[in-house]
């Protein structure tokens, strides 16, 4: 399981042909402003940036990057295999960071099935992954319709 950085970028992504050079414009803006915190591997792909987090605190990084012109928003995550078992696990894992950062006591799953041969459906990996953040972490309920933390399963 890998932390990363999900950053997500507006107008950019609107430049037709020019698109490739101006992501790698941004991307050279995200390096400059965390160039005094180390080395990073910024990848692009998809009309997305993910930044490996490892060895890197998660916070500092996202007060940097989301101060770059043209992030929309950041998002931390973890890279992990298409299994249920690490992706409960993960789930889990980021609740309870969140709690220590911040109290709260609602929380939601949404996930999108990017890989169609996954074996559960997106109704089904929300109830699994929820159920089990549910039995881990008995302080907290589920709310659909405002829940104070969203958890994204793609």
């Amino acid at each position: 399981m890998k932390k990363t950085l999900i950053v997500r970028y507006g107008e950019v992504a609107l430049k037709g042909l020019n698109k490739p050079y101006f992501e790698n414009k941004l991307i050279q803006h995200i390096q400059k402003n965390l160039s005094d915190l180390g080395q990073f591997d910024i990848k692009r792909s998809n009309g997305l940036i993910f930044i490996d987090m490892t060895d890197h605190h998660v916070q500092d990084v996202i007060d940097r990057v989301i101060k770059v012109f043209g992030i929309a928003s950041v998002s931390p995550a973890y890279e992990l295999e298409a299994d249920m078992e690490e992706i409960c696990k993960a789930a889990v894992m980021h609740v309870e960071e969140r709690l220590e950062e911040e109290p709260f006591a609602t929380f939601k799953v949404e996930s999108r099935r990017g890989n169609k041969s996954f074996p559960l459906k997106s109704p089904e990996i929300n109830q699994k992954v929820g159920g089990y953040i549910l039995s881990k972490v008995n302080t907290l309920k589920v709310d659909v319709h405002k829940p104070d933390l969203l958890v994204y399963v793609d």
